[in-house]
């Protein structure tokens, strides 16, 4: 199974990771869609395409965690500038703890995975003799 980016169906990442990211990124300051999409790298997501970010933003916005506003620019054309809503910030909150949670319970799993996958007993599908 080739790797998934966020966005798509079935991904590596937590449920609702990209927004998590995006309004992570939006909290700490307003900010363009392009400038959000480069600033993704930071959080693990440099490969994501740039059609389900804006795709994000727009349900974001349209939910109500994000506002956006257009910024008139003198080099270029006006662009579209995002930035968190209280509502935005309640979810954020919530998300985070969630997502904690299933960090937490992923480490446990992890901590008693790691003796069974180096057991040498484990053979080459997978299985105990």
């Amino acid at each position: 199974m080739a790797h998934q980016r966020p966005g798509a169906q079935d991904s590596h990442f937590p449920k609702h990771y990209l927004r998590g990211c995006l309004c992570l990124l939006v909290t700490e300051g307003p900010s363009h869609g392009y400038e959000l999409i480069n600033r993704m790298h930071s959080l693990g997501l440099g490969g994501t395409d740039p059609s389900c970010a804006y795709k994000a933003l727009r349900a974001m916005e349209h939910d109500g965690l994000v506002a956006s506003d257009w910024e008139r620019s003198r080099a270029g054309p006006s662009r579209r500038r995002y930035r968190i809503t209280p509502t935005g910030e309640a979810w954020l909150r919530t998300w985070a703890t969630g997502t904690g949670e299933q960090v937490s319970y992923l480490a446990t799993h992890l901590q008693r995975l790691a003796p069974i996958l180096e057991s040498p007993r484990l053979t080459a599908t997978g299985s105990r003799r």
